[in-house]
C-alpha cells in the first residue's frame, strides 16, 4: 500500500515541449498501479516525478507545496499538439479530460485522502515542468464503515472508463439534453466531500431522487418503492430511515438525531451514510458503464418514461439488485469512541 513513502522511486514521465494536466492525489493505493484506455488519453500512474516549482512553492507555502509533492497517485493527460508553453483550448481540453476520470474515481470506489488533491496543468519545457494551474480539490471524508480502502488497478480502470463517458456527455452542444444526469453527478461529487454527515445523507438522497424522479407528494413513498429496482423489496424500513434524515436535514430539524447524544443513534447514522455513498455508486456505475440503461436518464421526460415501463421491463433493463448491506459487513462498531461519534 503506497501512502507518502519517500522511500518510493519516482518515474519520469514527460517529455520536453508537451502540455500536461493532472490531478494528484496521496492515498492509499497499489505501488504499482497503471491503467490506461486504448481510445482516451488519459491514465493512471502512481510515484511520477514531479515537484512543484519554487516560484509556486513561494506561493503556497511549505506545508502545502509538501503535501502536493508527497502525492503518489496521478491522473494525467497530456499532448504536445500545440506549443507547451501556450495555454489554449487544447490546454482547457486536457483539464477538463483529468477532471472527468477524477468523477470517475470518486463514482469507482471510496477512497480518503491524506490532504486534498490537487489539479495541475502546464507544459514542460527544458528546465522543466510550466505549471500554469493550480486547483485544490476538495477531499472526501472518512467513513468508519469503509475506512483508508486501497485503490487498485481495476478501480482506475472503472474510473477512466466512466471518465471517458462524462468527457463525451459533457459536449457543450449536448449538455442540455443530458442536464439530468449531469445534475445528479455534480451533487454526487459535492456530497463526496461534504463535512457534516447528515448534510451527506440529504446529498446522497438527493442523487437516487435525480434517478427515481417521485411524483409531488409521494417522495418517500415512491422513495421506497422504487429504489426496489436497485436493492429489491426488503428494504422499505432502511430507506424509511434514511429518507426521514434526508428530510429533517431539508427542514432544519438536525437536531432530532444529534442531541440528546444516542449512541446507537449515532452508529445508525454512520451506517446509513455508508449505504447511501455505497448504494448511490453503484447505480451511478451501472448507467454510466451502459449506453442501454444511460440513454434512460439523461432527462427529466426520458426518466419519466423509464418509470412508466413495466416492472419487468425495467428490471430486464437495470440488471440485478445488490445488497444494500454488503457494506457493512466488515464494520465493528466497537472500535468506534463516543468521542468519534460527537459525544
Amino acid at each position: 500500500m503506497a501512502r507518502r513513502s519517500s522511500a518510493t522511486p519516482r518515474r519520469a514521465w514527460l517529455d520536453s515541449d508537451e502540455k500536461f494536466a493532472f490531478v494528484a492525489i496521496n492515498v492509499s493505493a497499489d505501488d504499482d498501479l497503471s491503467a490506461s484506455l486504448p481510445d482516451w488519453p488519459v491514465e493512471f500512474a502512481s510515484f511520477l516525478d514531479f515537484e512543484m516549482p519554487s516560484h509556486w512553492a513561494e506561493w503556497l507555502g511549505s506545508m502545502r507545496t509538501d503535501e502536493i509533492n508527497a502525492s503518489n497517485l496521478f491522473i494525467l493527460a497530456r499532448s504536445n499538439h500545440s506549443p507547451a508553453g501556450i495555454v489554449d483550448a487544447e490546454s482547457m481540453e486536457l483539464s477538463r479530460k483529468v477532471w472527468n476520470a477524477y468523477i470517475g474515481l470518486l463514482v469507482a470506489c471510496p477512497f480518503v485522502p491524506s490532504d486534498d488533491p490537487v489539479q495541475i496543468g502546464g507544459g514542460f519545457n527544458a528546465s522543466g515542468p510550466d505549471v500554469r494551474e493550480q486547483r485544490n480539490l476538495d477531499a472526501t471524508r472518512w467513513s468508519h464503515v469503509t475506512g483508508y480502502q486501497m485503490i487498485t488497478s481495476e478501480d482506475a480502470i472503472k474510473a477512466l472508463r466512466i471518465g471517458q463517458v462524462l468527457d463525451g456527455i459533457r459536449d457543450p452542444e449536448k449538455t442540455g439534453g443530458y442536464w439530468r444526469l449531469i445534475r445528479t453527478i455534480a451533487i454526487f461529487v459535492e456530497a463526496c466531500s461534504t463535512l457534516n454527515i447528515l448534510d451527506r445523507i440529504h446529498q446522497y438522497c438527493r442523487c437516487l431522487e435525480g434517478l427515481i424522479a417521485s411524483e409531488p407528494g409521494k417522495g418517500k413513498a415512491e422513495f421506497k418503492s422504487r429504489t426496489e429496482l436497485f436493492i429489491g423489496p426488503s428494504h422499505h424500513p432502511l430507506m424509511a430511515s434514511i429518507y426521514d434524515v434526508r428530510g429533517a436535514v431539508e427542514h432544519v430539524r438536525e437536531e432530532d438525531y444529534l442531541h440528546p447524544f444516542d449512541r446507537e443513534r449515532m452508529l445508525s447514522i454512520i451506517r446509513w451514510e455508508a449505504v447511501m455513498a455505497a448504494l448511490t455508486r453503484s447505480c451511478l456505475s451501472r448507467i454510466m458503464l451502459s449506453a442501454d440503461l444511460r440513454s434512460h436518464f439523461f432527462t427529466q421526460s426520458s426518466v419519466k418514461r423509464f418509470w412508466s415501463l413495466t416492472a419487468d421491463d425495467r428490471q430486464a433493463l437495470w440488471g440485478p439488485h445488490v445488497d444494500p448491506l454488503d457494506v457493512l459487513k466488515s464494520f465493528n462498531e466497537k472500535y468506534v469512541t463516543d468521542e468519534a461519534l460527537g459525544a
